[in-house]
């Protein structure tokens, strides 16, 4: 995500969001300037209230924001949920702030030791992970810093959280590991909702249980890597289509539709291996397979809430 390239004639900093509110067709009126006064107020003072020795001008974040404002297809949305003092923190960290850096860094160097915490044998890779991982943020190569693409449309620490586990990965690939067998959790499948805990097809499940908890595994691990991510990301860290969405760079509702395909793939995958397994597909296995679909639709709802 970029900024906006925004003019700087405005008189002030309410002037200058006013002009960009108006051009991108949101509310103007004299109640909704009002109310944005009162949010920018209110993130500010948040803001402050975490890191005192901040210095963002008004003016510097508006500038931020203008990229939040450009890319929001839905008004209600993105204010309403918009971490703007997270923003307002970001913000001050790719400006070079010293505060926000400290601060920042602060809550990186906690997800960066959860990360490496997960994975055995990792120990070894902190000082390159946290060189890695502060040099994409607040430094930037051949491209600019990552810091520079929060958008607050997630937590910053959810966004921190998905770069230092994703760096973990990285690395422990690059030193000739695999980040499957090295992960404490191979908790993808256990943190998956578990689709079979309707009472209605539990003498199907005794019947067929190690087929298909076998099956399904397999499933999991036909998935592609980036959906394998997608998963872990979702289920393991926590992360909500949101704050997911501001590490891809799309929608919200793209990272929803891209979770129901990986949800498809799995039955369709489930299925194969049952159908490989026992050697067809008789009506038992059809009759899980479709109380599978339910109960995994039911439970993707629950966890994107």
């Amino acid at each position: 995500m970029q900024e906006v390239c925004v003019s700087d004639g405005a008189a002030s900093w309410d002037e200058l969001l006013f002009d960009l509110l108006e051009a991108r067709g949101h509310d103007v009126s004299p109640g909704a300037r009002d109310a944005w006064r009162r949010r920018i107020a209110d993130w500010r003072a948040a803001t402050l209230e975490r890191c005192p020795e901040l210095n963002v001008s008004e003016f510097d974040f508006v500038r931020k924001l203008a990229a939040s404002i450009e890319r929001s297809p839905d008004e209600e949305e993105s204010w309403d949920n918009l971490h703007g003092d997270d923003l307002y923190l970001a913000c001050g960290a790719a400006r070079g702030d010293p505060a926000a850096l400290a601060h920042v860094g602060a809550i990186l160097e906690e997800e960066m030791n959860k990360a490496l915490r997960r994975f055995a044998g990792a120990s070894d890779l902190l000082d390159d992970v946290r060189q890695t991982v502060r040099e994409h943020l607040f430094v930037g190569r051949a491209r600019p810093p990552t810091i520079g693409q929060y958008g607050g449309r997630g937590s910053l620490r959810g966004f921190l959280r998905v770069i230092t586990t994703r760096t973990c990965l990285n690395a422990l690939t690059r030193a000739g590991g695999d980040a499957r067998r090295h992960a404490h959790d191979d908790g993808l499948l256990a943190a998956l909702p578990s689709p079979l805990q309707d009472p209605e097809i539990s003498l199907l499940r005794k019947t067929y249980k190690s087929e298909f908890d076998q099956a399904f595994a397999e499933a999991v691990a036909e998935l592609e890597p980036r959906q394998r991510t997608l998963l872990r990301q979702h289920y393991i860290d926590g992360l909500r289509p949101g704050e997911m969405s501001v590490l891809y760079d799309v929608h919200r509702t793209t990272v929803l539709r891209w979770l129901q395909q990986i949800q498809a793939e799995l039955l369709r995958g489930t299925r194969r291996a049952l159908q490989r397994r026992l050697g067809g597909a008789p009506e038992e296995i059809e009759s899980i397979l479709r109380m599978l679909a339910s109960q995994l639709n039911v439970s993707l709802h629950r966890y994107l809430a």
